[in-house]
């Protein structure tokens, strides 16, 4: 009988120290809870509307309302809107600063025009050997060309000789001009130089001749030919290097400037990051809210839509939906929104920019709602 006794007191003792247990584990729990409640301002939004969604399948109550004090909500919203307007002043703010409205378009525009500049430099830098080449072979020419002949007097024959020097000339001026553009072994090249073998052989026969009755000389015509043709070249090869010059610069420019963009770019894009990461933290809270639409709420008439782009921050806009049920954007015009939800806006708007930007990465906000329609289709009301 005693030891029946000992064995109830002592499973009585272990089942107390088993309840005590218990309660120590419950107040432990309702500590930890207490605390992080206490501490939601530091937890992660996306996080906390993860462990929301959880919540309300396990036990059916929206955990917001046990968690999270509507005053607590309404401060961190109105906290990450201000955050979200300061950023995108900053973004604003860094875009005039430095001169420019969208800087992926700025950078492309600049390599464009760097390739027609460098397309440019190769033609001058050709044009200018090409006139070079010219230049030497016609001071060469014109040692070659007595600078004075008879001017009166003259007989038959030293007006032949006269016309045939000339001809020569045209025929060496054009053979030069045929290596610019034909290759040596060319028909029209060969064609020209056939004809100057004939000249020149004309010519040696002609100049052993004797001249008669020369009574006056002045300056040869063919010679004055050959200076006129030598002051041409050398004013075009001036004008060539003097271009070439300036386009050496355009290029030098539009280097330092890619520089100056590239070197932007990684501020610029942290700027942008930081506008992205607090539209998110807007919109998670802006779902916590009360007064915040469901996921199916459908854009009506009167609805205030903030459209944002993270590439193209120049494209954000406020769009109110008119009565017709459309909203007027920048590059695409006119959309209809209303019947639409919010994700299904966005998606037609990625479609409708897709033939504009090269990423139309784009977040909608429904910044102010017909909430009379939305209570009412919570409350299975039909609005009249």
């Amino acid at each position: 009988m005693q030891t029946f006794k000992k064995r109830i007191t002592k499973t009585a003792l272990e089942h107390s120290h088993f309840h005590f247990c218990q309660i120590c584990v419950l107040l432990l729990g309702s500590f930890v809870m207490a605390v992080s409640v206490g501490n939601t301002q530091s937890l992660d939004p996306i996080a906390s509307r993860q462990e929301i969604k959880r919540n309300d399948i396990s036990t059916g109550q929206s955990p917001t309302s046990r968690l999270l004090k509507p005053s607590f909500v309404e401060g961190q919203l109105n906290a990450y809107k201000n955050k979200l307007a300061h950023a995108e002043a900053q973004v604003q703010k860094f875009k005039k600063q430095h001169s420019f409205t969208s800087l992926e378009d700025q950078q492309q525009l600049l390599l464009e025009q760097r390739k027609e500049l460098d397309t440019l430099l190769k033609e001058t830098a050709n044009n200018i050997s090409g006139l070079d080449t010219k230049l030497s072979w016609l001071k060469k020419q014109i040692t070659k060309i007595p600078a004075k002949v008879p001017l009166s007097s003259v007989t038959n024959q030293q007006q032949i000789l006269q016309e045939a020097q000339k001809n020569l000339l045209d025929l060496e001026i054009k053979e030069q001009e045929y290596l610019t553009k034909y290759h040596e072994k060319s028909r029209a090249l060969q064609s020209v130089r056939k004809e100057i073998e004939l000249v020149e052989n004309f010519l040696t026969k002609q100049q052993s001749a004797e001249l008669e009755n020369m009574v006056t000389t002045g300056k040869n015509p063919v010679y004055q030919e050959l200076e006129i043709e030598i002051l041409r070249t050398e004013a075009q090869l001036v004008s060539e290097v003097a271009r070439r010059k300036v386009t050496q610069k355009q290029i030098l420019e539009i280097d330092q400037e890619l520089q100056r963009l590239n070197h932007l770019e990684k501020e610029f894009r942290e700027l942008l990051r930081t506008v992205e990461a607090n539209e998110r933290n807007f919109e998670d809270y802006l779902a916590m809210v009360g007064t915040s639409p469901s996921e199916d709420y459908r854009v009506q008439v009167g609805d205030l839509l903030d459209v944002k782009f993270f590439f193209n921050p120049d494209l954000n806009q406020e769009a109110s939906v008119r009565p017709d049920g459309r909203i007027s954007l920048q590059l695409i015009g006119e959309v209809m929104a209303s019947g639409l939800t919010v994700e299904e806006l966005k998606t037609l708007l990625k479609q409708r920019y897709e033939n504009e930007l090269k990423n139309p990465s784009i977040t909608v906000i429904l910044r102010s709602f017909n909430t009379n329609i939305e209570s009412s289709r919570r409350v299975g009301i039909r609005p009249r």
